[in-house]
This record gives structure tokens, C-alpha cells and sequence, in this order.
């Protein structure tokens, strides 16, 4: 979904506050994120 909406894993992660380290871990499925963190 990130790539088709045009962004960055680490632009993305900027958005909802976390490190591009986070951001692949959430996107490979060995993490997750939290509602609140996505508001």
C-alpha cells in the first residue's frame, strides 16, 4: 500500500514517527504499530 501510494519506507516512517528500521520490520510482518501511532 505504501508503494502504491508513492511513498518512501523511510518518508513513512517520518509520518507516523519511527525509524526506517521500524518501518521494514512493520512491513515484514516482524513488528507491529499501534493504533494510536497511526492517528
Amino acid at each position: 500500500m505504501r508503494e502504491a501510494a508513492g511513498l518512501t519506507a523511510r518518508f513513512a516512517a517520518e509520518l507516523i514517527g519511527t525509524t526506517p528500521i521500524q518501518m521494514s520490520q512493520v512491513e515484514a510482518g516482524k513488528a507491529g504499530v499501534s493504533e494510536a501511532r497511526l492517528r
